[in-house]
């Protein structure tokens, strides 16, 4: 069965009953490669998860981003794991560090894996367009001299995000279930090593995180597109434009139609494109509801929050005024 006809399968076959991401994991474990899908069929697998691709501007690109930086990690994962485990496996728990050590260089290069560069830069250029014409004009913004470049940065955050996932977010939970494993005692070398095991496994198929980091990777490039089309063209401001249903979190019916200056979100998607690692995080920070609440436009402005996304699962966008 070709790969697209298998993504259209399951997710016919599991809507009523699965997520997208139970979806994604069932593909992944079949090592479906996801540079084979198309937009169509992954709108059907976020239709498992109750998403309407009609009511968000980025949602298509996304789920392929979502599926290639996926995709991308569990081929690099597989054979580190092997690696891990063996090590573990021969030394026990005290080559538990050693064998940390000796994948890490495998998982910070996971963004290497034959063709995901290139496919992530072709998605990131696609939302550029898209935003744009949501601007005024689809090739507008590939018009201006920095495009190419802030393209080039996107891409580089989306690649720092994807091989920094084993040491920010594996590490610390393989970390505790050492330490829960020596704490029970018992058979403590073989109980490490299941334990490991399984923890690598479920952390290969860790599709929320994928949609979290292309959540902000396509948001972040269709509203810079649309941002600089948007002034060009002769807006000046516009108002914040949530979808409002049962999911919509209390962070963006807050924000919802909260009006600011065009000005000031063009300095701060241009900030956000060329933010690199960790700087994101101040740029253009992710805030509990508490720490907006109540606040206006120019409160907002002042803590850097007056565009899209405002989370990581963000499906907001904007309305020219």
């Amino acid at each position: 069965m070709c790969n697209v006809c298998a993504v259209k399968k399951d997710a016919q076959e599991n809507a009523a009953a699965n997520s997208a991401d139970d979806v994604f994991d069932k593909l992944i474990e079949r090592g479906v490669d996801y540079a084979a899908l198309n937009i169509e069929a992954l709108k059907l697998a976020a239709q498992a998860d109750g998403e309407e691709p009609g009511g968000e501007e980025f949602l298509p690109e996304e789920i392929i981003l979502a599926g290639l930086l996926g995709y991308a990690v569990y081929k690099t994962g597989t054979k580190a794991n092997k690696t891990m485990l063996k090590m573990i496996k021969d030394g026990g728990v005290d080559q538990f560090d050693e064998a940390v050590a000796a994948v890490q260089p495998l998982y910070a290069e996971a963004f290497d894996y034959p063709g995901t560069q290139t496919k992530v830069s072709n998605q990131l250029r696609r939302l550029l367009s898209k935003g744009s014409a949501y601007g005024g004009d689809a090739k507008m913004v590939f018009e201006l001299p920095q495009t190419q470049q802030i393209l080039k940065d996107m891409v580089g955050s989306t690649k720092y995000f994807t091989n920094q996932y084993f040491t920010d977010h594996v590490v610390p939970d393989l970390t505790k279930i050492i330490s829960d494993t020596i704490a029970a005692g018992g058979n403590i070398d073989a109980n490490a090593y299941t334990a490991v095991r399984e923890a690598m496994e479920k952390r290969l198929k860790n599709v929320p995180y994928w949609r979290i980091v292309a959540n902000a990777s396509a948001s972040r490039g269709f509203h810079y597109g649309a941002v600089k089309t948007g002034l060009l063209n002769g807006y000046q401001a516009y108002k914040w434009k949530s979808i409002i249903d049962s999911k919509t979190s209390k962070i963006c019916r807050h924000l919802n139609g909260k009006e600011f200056w065009l000005a000031d979100a063009e300095l701060q998607v241009t900030r956000a494109a060329m933010a690199q690692g960790d700087e994101i995080k101040y740029v253009a920070p992710w805030l509990r509801e508490n720490q907006i609440v109540d606040k206006d436009a120019n409160e907002l402005r002042e803590l850097g929050v007056i565009m899209p996304p405002a989370h990581g699962s963000c499906r907001s966008t904007i309305e020219f005024i």
